[in-house]
């Protein structure tokens, strides 16, 4: 999800992001960092899918017997 307004890295990214983890929302890319020319991503990993995905899809054997890998 691209955010258009203006949000400082240092100071304000967190909130959006935070946001999005906790609603299990999309990722977010704010266009528009003071000082810098590229823009910020956020929340790239903030899914358990997305996670899964990035490392090769599907849980593991290991993560799908472990407390920790459980959802919640």
């Amino acid at each position: 999800m691209r955010v258009a307004l203006t949000v400082d890295p240092h100071l304000e990214s967190t909130v959006p992001c935070r946001r999005a983890l906790r609603e299990s929302g999309p990722a977010l890319l704010m266009e528009r960092p003071p000082g810098s020319d590229p823009a910020l991503p956020g929340n790239l990993f903030g899914h358990r899918r997305r996670i899964e995905n990035a490392l090769g899809g599907g849980r593991s054997r290991r993560c799908a017997s472990s407390a920790a890998c459980s959802p919640r």
